[in-house]
């Protein structure tokens, strides 16, 4: 079954779905990040997904690089629509690159290569992710870095995980807000 995951804005009086998890900025701005068979109308992207399982993780943190950090080539265990919160970020796959800047949306299916440097030089870089993940890293993270002296490196950016939400097909599958 393949299903969208979606990220849209998400106004504080609106019920949230059965397959959402609900962030907020720091300019107290919500957003929800949901799976169901359709996105909804206000979505500001949508991609298709296959979910890992009849039951997987609808993950929802914050990266937060400081000056001088570097997310070294990596792939993920599960896909994800990120967001970019503050700063620039140059996002680096293997047939691509793009800066992105603040409120620029991304998506990286599973297991697929990419690379990212921010570039405020000085400033922090943050972005939002919402990922649908493998119910096998409930609490754990999902990133391998590819190069075994990238992975020997500090690693010095920051994730904070908001959400690890259980998810059922049946619940992917039922009507959502929006």
């Amino acid at each position: 079954m393949t299903l969208k995951l979606y990220l849209a804005p998400h106004r504080a009086d609106a019920p949230t779905g059965p397959a959402e998890v609900v962030w907020t900025d720091a300019q107290d701005e919500m957003w929800r990040f949901g799976v169901a068979p359709a996105a909804p109308k206000d979505a500001l992207c949508a991609h298709p997904v296959t979910p890992p399982g009849d039951e997987f993780l609808l993950r929802i943190d914050t990266v937060t690089f400081p000056p001088g950090a570097v997310a070294w080539r990596h792939v993920h265990a599960g896909a994800g629509i990120r967001m970019l919160v503050a700063g620039r970020l140059r996002v680096a796959g293997d047939d691509h690159a793009q800066v992105m800047t603040p409120r620029d949306h991304w998506f990286e299916p599973a297991d697929t290569p990419v690379k990212a440097t921010p570039e405020a030089g000085d400033e922090t870089t943050i972005f939002v992710r919402g990922m649908v993940v493998p119910m096998a890293y409930a609490g754990k993270p999902t990133i391998r870095i590819l190069d075994a002296q990238d992975a020997a490196k500090p690693r010095l950016q920051v994730t904070e995980r908001h959400a690890d939400r259980a998810v059922t097909l049946a619940d992917a599958a039922r009507p959502q807000s929006g």
